[in-house]
């Protein structure tokens, strides 16, 4: 019991004194984790399309058949036209993270930035 009565007293003080201190580690955070989401998005891709390959010529030599292959690839169109959604249901927030054209970091873009979500401080 003392020892958690310790522990509070700590995050107390913490947080007391220093208020501010984590406000520059949740945009680092969202940059990160926007990097990392665009390249699962792209890893993602690039499996779906060696997948459908595969597939197919499973397909072709009656490994499966082309009905399975007909659910495969249709699943694969719907998750791809997902992102699409949920990049016009956000106001396009998502587009830029989104393009696979090279150009520029994934980090670089502004838009979905966490510095443009209001915090309301002791209100």
């Amino acid at each position: 019991m003392k020892k958690n009565v310790l522990l509070l007293w700590v995050l107390f003080f913490v947080v007391l004194f220093v208020p501010d201190a984590f406000a520059d580690i949740f945009d680092d955070l969202a940059k990160k984790a926007k990097f990392v989401g665009t390249g699962f998005g792209k890893t993602g891709y690039l499996v779906a399309g060696f997948g459908l390959i595969v597939f197919s010529f499973m397909a072709i030599f009656n490994k499966i058949s082309w009905k399975n292959l007909a659910y495969i690839m249709l699943s694969t169109f719907i998750l791809s036209v997902m992102t699409f959604i949920v990049s016009e249901m956000s106001d396009g927030a998502v587009s830029e993270s989104l393009s696979f054209s090279g150009e520029g970091s994934a980090v670089s873009g502004t838009s979905g930035d966490a510095t443009k979500v209001p915090a309301n401080r002791g209100s």
